[in-house]
């Protein structure tokens, strides 16, 4: 007797452990980029709402990006709501942003939406030279649906868009302005442990891609025979069987760039002097690469008789003629 108090005590600590999911993507080039792994661990449960922690880790684009949220859910009638926030954190780019979502689920449909917000701002891009770089603002609206008849195949839409010059949505060498796209995609769960699916994305200037994934679901707490039990497919889309699904958003930062300034020069507005009279005119000069010489037309105040002595690299002395009209501006 004291066995099987034990024995179910340990099974309710671990059934608390939530869910965990590893995901594979097969992308058109046959690569494995953009796969990761998450984990929802519920931090407190009373079937009636639900307070979760979600943690994640995931890689592409040659990025580590890690992700770490909380959230509530609570049910009300037929349906559950949930509120969630997250902080992401490219650890290779060093950019960060925070997210926040909702959510509205109810048996065999998931709602849910994202907006994502920039906490880093510009700073030199890893990406490419003489460029800056930073986590784009967006959100996106989504959408997924399983038929009751035969829950194993369900569907996804979701719309996406981001706000910035030169985003990334599509990959860090096809840069839009405010790009957007609609994502379609199903999925089948032929057990609860595996789902496959695949996805086409379409967007802004036609652009376009399609991806195939393989996730691993494993719900920590349940039997290995739960997991691969075809008829436990089922429950797993109602609303009780999905309490502890992760929260579905973009993971991964999106993010823009901006070409840098590679040079800068700016001269006085406007300056006076007297004929035969000596001025000094400095430029200011920003360069990221250093300044080698300036070049200065001076071919118009020598043919009337005066003089420009180079009196450093950013600076020269003029010296007006007598008949030199004495105010000299710049654009």
């Amino acid at each position: 007797m004291v066995v099987g108090e034990i024995n179910d005590s340990a099974q309710h600590w671990l059934s608390s452990y939530g869910t965990a999911r590893v995901q594979l993507n097969l992308n058109d080039d046959f690569s494995l980029e953009g796969s990761s792994v998450d984990l929802l661990v519920p931090l407190y449960d009373d079937k009636k709402s639900l307070l979760f922690s979600q943690l994640g880790m995931r890689n592409k684009d040659s990025r580590n990006t890690v992700n770490l949220g909380a959230g509530v859910r609570t049910v009300q009638d037929n349906w559950m709501y949930g509120v969630n926030a997250f902080y992401d954190r490219d650890m290779t780019g060093k950019n960060d942003r925070v997210g926040f979502g909702v959510e509205a689920w109810t048996d065999y449909l998931k709602l849910s939406a994202n907006s994502y917000l920039a906490l880093t701002d510009w700073h030199q891009s890893r990406d490419f030279a003489d460029y800056n770089e930073r986590p784009a603002n967006g959100y996106d609206l989504r959408a997924e649906a399983y038929l009751p008849a035969y829950p194993q195949l369900g569907g996804k839409l979701m719309f996406e868009q981001y706000r910035g010059d030169e985003v990334a949505l599509f990959g860090k060498d096809d840069r839009q302005k405010n790009p957007y796209a609609v994502t379609a995609g199903i999925n089948y769960t032929p057990i609860p442990l595996i789902t496959i699916g695949a996805e086409h994305r379409a967007g802004k200037g036609s652009r376009n891609d399609s991806s195939i994934s393989m996730q691993l679901n494993y719900r920590l707490g349940e039997s290995w025979q739960a997991q691969i039990d075809p008829s436990a497919v089922a429950a797993s889309r109602t609303l009780a069987g999905s309490r502890y699904d992760l929260v579905e958003r973009n993971n991964q930062i999106v993010l823009e760039y901006q070409k840098q300034t590679l040079i800068q020069l700016a001269l006085p507005d406007q300056m006076t002097g007297s004929a035969f009279e000596t001025i000094k005119v400095d430029a200011q000069v920003t360069a990221k690469y250093g300044l080698e010489r300036i070049d200065w037309d001076s071919a118009s105040l020598v043919a009337a008789g005066g003089m420009v002595i180079q009196t450093s690299s950013q600076s020269i002395s003029l010296k007006l003629p007598l008949l030199w009209l004495a105010i000299i501006t710049t654009p």
